[in-house]
C-alpha cells in the first residue's frame, strides 16, 4: 500500500493535535468521550497549536529573521501546504506544552471556579459523582470504607482509583487499618490494599477534630 504525499501532509499536520489530545486524555479524569468529540477536540487543539506557532514565527521573523529563514519558519513557510522539519519540531513542542497546561487546568477545575466567580454556573465539574468525590482535594488523613455485607471496615489513605467509565470501581488504599464493623475492634493492618467497591459498600470521609492551636 502506498501513501500519497497529500495524505502524508494531512497526517503530519494533525499530529500535534493528536499528541496534545493523548496527553490530556492520559493525565485527566473525565467522562467517556464520544468518537465525534474526539475528532473535534483534535481539530480545535490543532488550530490552537498552529496559531501559537504562527505567532511565534511572527516574533522570530521580527527579532531573528535569519534564524527564521534557516529553519523555514517564516510566515510564508507556516502558511504553505508542505510540512518541514522546523514546523514539525515546533508542533511537537507546543503540543506537549498545550497538553500539560490544559491537563493542569482541567484537574484544578479552573474553568468551573472562574464560572462560579462570574456567577454564570454553579457546576463544580463535569465528572460523575464517583470521580468527583475521589478527585476532590481535601485536608483529610484517610477515608473509611464500610463493607456492610461482611461487617468489615477499612481505614486508609486513597492512592489510586479507577475511573467511573471502567467496568469496576477499584480503590487502592495505603496505610490501611482493618476493623470489625460491629465491635469496632482492630483486626490487623496492611501497607497497601486493593478493593473493588460494590453496592454493599460505602465510602466516608471522617471529620477530624483539631485543637485550636493547630
Amino acid at each position: 500500500m502506498t501513501i500519497s504525499k497529500e495524505l502524508l501532509d494531512i497526517m503530519l499536520v494533525l499530529t500535534p493535535g493528536v499528541i496534545a489530545f493523548y496527553i490530556i486524555e492520559s493525565l485527566t479524569h473525565h467522562k467517556r468521550i464520544e468518537y465525534q468529540r474526539v475528532i473535534l477536540n483534535i481539530i480545535v487543539l490543532n488550530f490552537m497549536i498552529y496559531l501559537m506557532i504562527y505567532l511565534f514565527a511572527i516574533g522570530l521573523n521580527k527579532h531573528f529573521p535569519i534564524v527564521a529563514q534557516n529553519w523555514h519558519l517564516s510566515t510564508d513557510h507556516i502558511l504553505a501546504k508542505n510540512m518541514n522539519i522546523g514546523l514539525m519540531i515546533l508542533g511537537l513542542f507546543f503540543a506537549t506544552l498545550f497538553g500539560l497546561i490544559i491537563s493542569r487546568a482541567i484537574n484544578e477545575k479552573y474553568l468551573y471556579k472562574l464560572a462560579k466567580q462570574l456567577k454564570v454556573s454553579d457546576l463544580d465539574s463535569n465528572l460523575n459523582v464517583w470521580d468527583d468525590f475521589l478527585s476532590e482535594k481535601r485536608d483529610f488523613e484517610g477515608v473509611i470504607v464500610r463493607d456492610l455485607e461482611n461487617n468489615i471496615m477499612y481505614y486508609g489513605i486513597p492512592k489510586r482509583y479507577s475511573e467511573f467509565s471502567h467496568d469496576k470501581k477499584e480503590l487502592h488504599l495505603e496505610d490501611v487499618r482493618i476493623f470489625s464493623e460491629q465491635e469496632a475492634e482492630e483486626l490487623y493492618r496492611q501497607d497497601e490494599l486493593y478493593l473493588v467497591i460494590n453496592d454493599k459498600m460505602t465510602i466516608e470521609i471522617p471529620k477530624i477534630e483539631r485543637n485550636n492551636d493547630e
